[in-house]
């Protein structure tokens, strides 16, 4: 299960002070937070990190009516969570371009992943995959993420995804688009390739290791 939210931070760009940060968290969640920095190298944007740690949200998180009414007709939740965006809405109004990820690709229900993009406060973009799926960007129609762009993100990283043929994966249908959707977000938010699908999966366990009180 994965419930992150990633402040990406361009190579050689200002790191955000973590204090700030965590203040800025403290106005969306309630209770605790673990955080941590992902630095995978020299070419590679260092992260910063947040996941609750037995929070709850402060308030509601806030959507474009348009996705709101789709999430109303297919009874499906938006974001698959309601602490990650609202934290992400939060915490980009500092000016960082956020990341909201949210994924269990274990769900005894069928693999679910959402990946949203934050500026200024305000959702701009969204992928997600679930009992239904939907992709969103600010100024255009709503759309379902294409086979084609998930059969391309699939081909791309096959090395990143597991030792099965890429071919089977992409057959399964919904857990490829979840892994794939999620791939793609870490790739542009690291601007790099993202580590392997089992390796990203416990990146939280290795990296989350500060806890604060909200």
């Amino acid at each position: 299960m994965i419930e992150w939210v990633v402040v990406a931070v361009p190579r050689g760009g200002k790191r955000p002070a973590s204090e700030v940060v965590v203040e800025r968290l403290g106005r969306a969640w309630a209770g605790r937070a673990r955080l941590g920095w992902v630095e995978l190298g020299p070419k590679v944007n260092p992260c910063l990190l947040l996941a609750p740690d037995g929070a709850t949200p402060r308030r509601a998180p806030r959507f474009p009516d348009v996705l709101t009414d789709w999430a109303d007709i297919y009874e499906e939740p938006l974001g698959h969570s309601a602490l990650v965006p609202v934290a992400a809405e939060v915490i980009s109004e500092g000016g960082q371009d956020v990341l909201a990820l949210v994924a269990d690709l274990g769900d005894p229900e069928g693999p679910r992943a959402a990946v949203g993009w934050y500026e200024k406060g305000a959702l701009v973009e969204l992928e997600q995959v679930g009992q239904a799926s939907v992709a969103w960007k600010t100024g255009a129609e709503l759309r379902r993420p294409s086979a084609g762009d998930v059969t391309s993100a699939l081909a791309s990283a096959a090395k990143h995804l597991s030792d099965d043929s890429v071919f089977d994966r992409i057959e399964q249908g919904r857990d490829a688009a979840a892994e794939a959707i999620l791939l793609r977000a870490m790739r542009r938010a690291l601007a790099a390739d993202p580590p392997k699908m089992r390796e990203l999966l416990a990146l939280g366990d290795r990296v989350l290791r500060s806890s604060v009180a909200l």
